[in-house]
């Protein structure tokens, strides 16, 4: 019986290897785009905590006009550094989309290849079976002729 032999094997380890390249291209930019919803999750978070404890103080009744300049820009800060992520995830949803499509593109490819493989393996099985059928047939003649 003779090995399965695909002659599309190397164009198939090609595509497997730029599909990874195309996802890991891909997954940069979601990382990059993550970090930046991130920070801007954090800086909210902060907002609110700073928020929370201004509001403490104000019902002690402990106003220092100092401290409120200060949680002013503090707060003009968290909403510059809002403004600049948002402005960074807007600007990279061009080269998201991009690079998601052109991975999915490597892995349509590669798949195809892939679904061709599996279509010959399965001739190859169908024709091995039928050798196998003949030779048992061919045996089976042998072996009644006296």
């Amino acid at each position: 019986m003779k090995k399965f032999k695909y002659k599309l094997d190397p164009l198939l380890k090609i595509r497997k290897f730029q599909e990874k390249k195309e996802f890991l291209n891909y997954a940069k930019v979601l990382g990059e785009v993550n970090r930046h919803k991130q920070a801007i999750t954090e800086a909210m978070e902060s907002r609110n905590n700073f928020s929370n404890q201004e509001r403490v103080k104000m019902r002690r009744g402990e106003f220092n006009l100092a401290e409120k300049k200060t949680g002013l820009e503090f707060y003009r800060n968290i909403a510059a550094l809002k403004v600049n992520s948002e402005k960074k995830i807007e600007s990279m949803k061009d080269e998201n989309d991009r690079l998601r499509k052109k991975a999915e593109d490597a892995r349509r490819s590669r798949r195809v290849l892939e679904i061709l493989r599996e279509k010959k393996y399965s001739e190859y099985q169908t024709e091995q079976i039928k050798l196998e059928f003949k030779d048992l047939d061919e045996f089976n003649q042998r072996k009644r002729e006296p």
